[in-house]
This record gives structure tokens, C-alpha cells and sequence, in this order.
């Protein structure tokens, strides 16, 4: 259902992003009616609230669209596909979690502010939130008259997060984009912990 979801907002985004015939104020890079097209990829380290994880790590592809509403403020809307692995503490103990690999689909709506001062290098601060459908297969070992098993499981989970960034303009119309983010996402105690997601994005965008 939330891969559908996913899709269904990037392609009404997508199918919005026509070419405006807005045009920005003399050496600014955007005006009220613009379109901004992008798509990132970010690799992120965790911190999960249980003290038996020994490492957590994820790469993450997100498309997105987003529409200004000012000169500087800008709404988003994206989709994402991500794959993550938790690798646990090796402590010999019965019934022990070996790791976990996760196959995540997301949706989020955001608020972005680019402070576009009339230079080639334009800051920028991110408030999203959204919903993740988190598919994950699990190991575990010392188990009993079986030794190993593997799991599966499913969680839907609502997140939200920041990010803060620069645009370097390598064209009129075209960003190179770097930032660093932060998101908590919020698992369903049956499922999993609270996890705290800091990334590393890197991405290009393409304005209307």
C-alpha cells in the first residue's frame, strides 16, 4: 500500500513539474510559481535505543518535487527506497539477534527554506515528515535443539526529521546539492526500537 502511495505522490509531482515560465529576480535563482525537481542519495548511520547493536547502517535513493511558494520557501513532496543492515553484538547468549536486513519504501511532505542571497552557493534548512514501510529479514542463532532461524516481519512507521544543506548552481537552472540530516523514526514496540537516522546526502536538482 505504501509503495503505491510513494509512487502515486512522485508521479502527481512529476506531473506538475512543467516547465513555468517563472522567472527569477535579476541574480536570484528562484521566484514565487517555480518548480524544483531533485533526486538524492544518502548514506546514513544509526543509533538505535537498544544496547545490544553493534552497528547500523543504510543507503537511501529519494526523488522528490517540490513547488515555491515564495522567493525562498519551497514545499516538498518525495518518495524513497532505502536498504539497511543492523549487525548485533556477538555475546553467546541463547536465543541471540545476529543482524537484520530491511528493504524500507517512504512518502514525506516537507517545508524547505533557501536563504537566496544573489550567489552561486545558496544555504538551505528542511523540516519533513512521513511514513516508512519497513520489510526486514532477521538472524537468529544459539537457538536451542535448532541452532539457526531466520524471520521476517513488516512495520509501517511515521518519522519526521531535519536537514541542513547548500545549492551550488553549477547552471541557471541546475544545483548540485550536500547536506547532512537527521530523522527519528518511530517503530511499533513489537516490531522494533526508536531509531535516530544521521545522514550524509548528496543530489542534483533541475528548476522551472
Amino acid at each position: 500500500m505504501l509503495r503505491a502511495t510513494s509512487l502515486a505522490v512522485l508521479l502527481l509531482g512529476l506531473a506538475g513539474c512543467a516547465s513555468s515560465g517563472v522567472q527569477p529576480a535579476a541574480g536570484r535563482h528562484f521566484a514565487p510559481g517555480m518548480w524544483d525537481v531533485s533526486a538524492t542519495g544518502s548514506a546514513s548511520l544509526h543509533r538505535i535505543d537498544n544496547e545490544l547493536v553493534d552497528r547500523a547502517v543504510s543507503v537511501e535513493c529519494t526523488p522528490q518535487c517540490g513547488y515555491f511558494v515564495t522567493d525562498r520557501l519551497e514545499v516538498l513532496a518525495s518518495a524513497g527506497v532505502e536498504h539497511s543492515k543492523v549487525e548485533y553484538e556477538d555475546r553467546g547468549a541463547p536465543l541471540q539477534l545476529e543482524e537484520s536486513r530491511s528493504v524500507n519504501y517512504s512518502a514525506a511532505l516537507g517545508l524547505q527554506y533557501n536563504w537566496d542571497n544573489e550567489s552561486k552557493v545558496v544555504p538551505f534548512a528542511r523540516l519533513f515528515g512521513g511514513v516508512l514501510d519497513s520489510h526486514r529479514k532477521t538472524i537468529q542463532t544459539n537457538i536451542p535443539f535448532v541452532g539457526t532461524a531466520k524471520d521476517e516481519e513488516t512495520d509501517t512507521a511515521p518519522y519526521y526529521g531535519v536537514r541542513l544543506g547548500i545549492r551550488y548552481f553549477t547552471a541557471a537552472n541546475i544545483s548540485i546539492d550536500a547536506g547532512l540530516g537527521w530523522k527519528r523514526i518511530l517503530y511499533d514496540d513489537d516490531f522494533g526500537d526508536d531509531t535516530d537516522d544521521y545522514s550524509l546526502v548528496f543530489g542534483c536538482a533541475f528548476f522551472f
